[in-house]
């Protein structure tokens, strides 16, 4: 694709959620944000709650920029909803997400299906010093 029209690719990045670094989201989506704007990139932003997650058609992206941090976002939430709309993401497919996020999922996924066997925890002796 020429330098020219990728700038005509209509962006929306994502941020906010309901996860406890909704704040944090926000700050980074809006960073984001701005500095496509600045760079003149066909971008909108979008806080993004509970209620109102199909909004997201009526901007009609061709990409969602996935500024989320946790739930919905680092879970495959959000990519599954853009997979099943036909809408790019810059992140993780669902699955990969989803696996990773869930660490006990994870660690059966990666024992059953490549036989990788994870410690059940790992001490820091250091940080249990103060017992």
């Amino acid at each position: 694709m020429k330098q020219n029209n990728i700038k005509l690719i209509k962006i929306l990045v994502v941020a906010g959620g309901w996860s406890d670094e909704r704040e944090i989201s926000l700050l980074s989506g809006k960073n984001v944000y701005s500095c496509l704007k600045k760079n003149k990139f066909n971008v909108s932003f979008f806080d993004i709650k509970k209620n109102n997650i199909d909004q997201i058609l009526q901007y009609k992206p061709d990409i969602i920029f996935n500024s989320l941090h946790g739930e919905y976002g680092e879970d495959g939430g959000l990519g599954s909803f853009a997979q099943k709309n036909n809408i790019a993401i810059t992140h993780s497919n669902s699955v990969s997400s989803a696996l990773c996020f869930n660490k006990r999922l994870l660690k059966n996924y990666l024992n059953k299906t490549i036989n990788i066997l994870s410690p059940k925890e790992i001490v820091d002796k250091k940080k249990l010093n103060f017992l």
